[in-house]
């Protein structure tokens, strides 16, 4: 190329009837629940000759039930993700860029299972309770992080969180003079949301 060339490639440039190549980009949640519609912006589009292709992997476009479009200058849209935990991304494509977002689904919270062998126990009142086993939570976030608390009731409908008892499993430590309910609630931190364990039932019987 000459120098006068070079001088106009510039000058076309610096006055915008040349536009000066951008790289497609993708911003928005990479950690979702799967059932809920999130909003991801495009970038960069705008300097294609043609109009760049949205296809989704392991989701559709919220409101339209396909996973690709055409952007038609577009610049966000929203993904109902359906997929597994793995091989989920959003990908804007032309004929002179593309770009991938790689996003993790993860699925609602599991707030655990308490053990079955001791979900119920009938006891006397010099008897101490077995201590109440519940599974570890599971979902809620790609990286979840649990609080543990666990709740009684004296009827299995009004429920009290019970000062102390934050760990996986409770230990009752005594005898108890009158039948009690308990169950375990879980938040996890990063996305906040709460679930609750089933509950178990230790009945007295008295002589």
């Amino acid at each position: 190329m000459n120098i006068n060339k070079k001088f106009l490639l510039i000058i076309l440039v610096i006055t915008g009837i040349l536009p000066v190549s951008a790289q497609i980009t993708i911003s928005g949640p990479t950690c979702v629940q799967a059932g809920i519609a999130y909003t991801y912006t495009i970038n960069g589009n705008s300097i294609s000759p043609d109009s760049p292709r949205i296809c989704i992997s392991g989701g559709v476009i919220a409101g339209m039930n396909t996973n690709c479009i055409g952007t038609g200058g577009i610049s966000s849209f929203a993904v109902n993700w359906t997929g597994g935990t793995t091989g989920n991304s959003i990908t804007v494509s032309s004929s002179s860029d593309s770009n991938t977002l790689e996003v993790n689904v993860t699925g609602s919270i599991d707030p655990g299972q308490i053990d079955s062998s001791i979900k119920q126990q009938v006891l006397d009142t010099l008897t101490t309770p077995l201590t109440i086993i519940c599974s570890s939570a599971i979902g809620g976030s790609c990286t979840p992080s649990y609080k543990y608390q666990w709740q009684q009731s004296e009827g299995n409908m009004i429920w009290v969180d019970m000062v102390g008892e934050t760990n996986q499993n409770l230990i009752i430590g005594k005898p108890l003079s009158r039948e009690m309910f308990y169950r375990r609630k879980v938040t996890e931190t990063d996305s906040n949301t709460v679930g609750i364990s089933d509950e178990a039932a230790i009945f007295i019987r008295y002589y």
